[in-house]
């Protein structure tokens, strides 16, 4: 029997997917570093989903559960010598399970990701439940209505800062100008972990990129980045969510765009691929993303001058969000900042390409895979022993404080932008 190409084919000719499997040649690099089948389910083969992609498997593999367990963490497309970017096909993959119902989404996803999560004021509605039940939590608990809840909810209502309400955006400035002459002006992208959960990230960041002499832009209008409906299958609500952030951004002329989470900051730069294929947007999206920094990359750009930093004692471990470094090839960038700042030793730990099992809202709806992807993680961490662990994406944040909330570790989580502002207070 000759397989069939359509599957193959049919991924191939979506832009997303980079070329599709086609250039597989079955070496078996994306398995030995996949996170999932190293720690969780040694049957998840990112080498034999592959294969069944290129050999038209295609009701077994749309009706598999193992679809769903993958991260999107790239780490298969980074090692990839035939640049196959399995994690660009996967969520094709699932958009064609859900729409030819070989896969059903839970109501909690399709609420969550179709009706709550594009709409920043749906998003802050529902924000206020979860503020609700952490000031009250004792009382959830001592009536027994918290053992209704996921073990992953519990956790997360732990470690998380208080939900900000209001949301950080209607608090801030829309313009903020630059402390002497302005060198840039950047248009900030206000991440939906910013504002509403991480203000302290963000505050840090505006304030840094003011004081190294830029004029800082936030229009109200920016919506989620679009990267979660990647991995939820609905790439048309992520060109929908990303068509808003491109009108609001680009209105404000800015020389760059900031982000200070590595999803966004790495998704924001995915738009130029997002509508390669559609030529009413292609070059607008093109000429947007060429303007999109992280933060890491943007501080780099300013000039630190001698004595700028004040001295922080502390060892500190960096760990590389997997949109920082295995999709934007990020890494010096923020070491570098971090060795700037007298007195701190900033250390290495083993296997730094290790993925913490974050993945958005994976630590919710996979909750056991991915504890046991943060275990190794954490273990590699724990070696270099240190004072602190130091990232920059909010949802590795919040992943490695759960973890250090389980085990009772004596570590604290913190962004790199935090790290540097306090190094700023210190000097002043």
């Amino acid at each position: 029997m000759v397989p069939s190409r359509d599957l193959a084919k049919k991924v191939a000719l979506t832009k997303w997917s980079e070329g599709g499997v086609d250039p597989c040649f079955a070496c078996g690099l994306c398995t030995a570093v996949c996170p999932v089948h190293n720690n969780v389910d040694l049957s998840f083969d990112p080498r034999k989903l592959v294969r069944m992609t290129i050999m038209g498997q295609k009701e077994e593999l749309l009706r598999s559960e193992l679809l769903w367990l993958c991260l999107l963490c790239n780490s298969c497309g980074y090692h990839c010598p035939r640049g196959v970017k399995f994690s660009h096909v996967v969520p094709i993959l699932r958009e064609m399970a859900l729409q030819q119902e070989y896969a059903k989404a839970s109501l909690l996803k399709k609420v969550g990701y179709r009706y709550i999560l594009p709409s920043r004021k749906r998003l802050a509605c529902a924000s206020k439940f979860i503020a609700f039940y952490q000031r009250n939590r004792r009382l959830f608990e001592n009536l027994g209505i918290s053992r209704l809840f996921p073990d992953s909810v519990e956790l997360l209502a732990k470690v998380l800062p208080p939900v900000a309400s209001p949301p950080l955006r209607e608090r801030l400035a829309e313009r903020v100008p630059a402390e002497g002459k302005t060198k840039y002006r950047v248009a900030f992208f206000l991440g939906c972990a910013d504002d509403l959960i991480y203000t302290d990230v963000a505050k840090a960041t505006i304030s840094l990129l003011t004081s190294l002499g830029c004029e800082v832009l936030i229009p109200k209008q920016i919506q989620c980045c679009g990267m979660p409906f990647v991995g939820y299958s609905d790439m048309r609500l992520a060109k929908h969510m990303a068509l808003q952030n491109i009108s609001a951004l680009e209105k404000t002329g800015a020389d760059f765009i900031v982000a200070d989470c590595a999803t966004c900051s790495s998704f924001l730069k995915e738009y130029k691929l997002l509508f390669s294929d559609d030529p009413s947007y292609a070059h607008r999206a093109a000429f947007f993303a060429s303007k999109v920094r992280d933060v890491t990359e943007m501080l780099s750009i300013l000039s630190f001058e001698n004595g700028l930093l004040g001295r922080l004692r502390a060892r500190l471990v960096f760990h590389d969000p997997c949109h920082l470094r295995k999709t934007q090839r990020i890494w010096r960038e923020p070491r570098e900042l971090l060795r700037k700042v007298e007195g701190l030793e900033v250390l290495e730990a083993m296997e730094p390409l290790l993925c913490c099992g974050g993945a958005g809202t994976y630590n919710v709806f996979q909750y056991e895979a991915s504890m046991k992807i943060l275990e190794k993680k954490l273990q590699r961490l724990m070696e270099t022993k240190p004072d602190l662990i130091v990232t920059s994406c909010p949802g590795c944040i919040t992943q490695l404080k759960m973890g250090i909330h389980m085990k009772g570790l004596p570590y604290g989580v913190k962004h790199v932008v935090e790290v540097i502002k306090e190094s700023f207070l210190e000097k002043t």
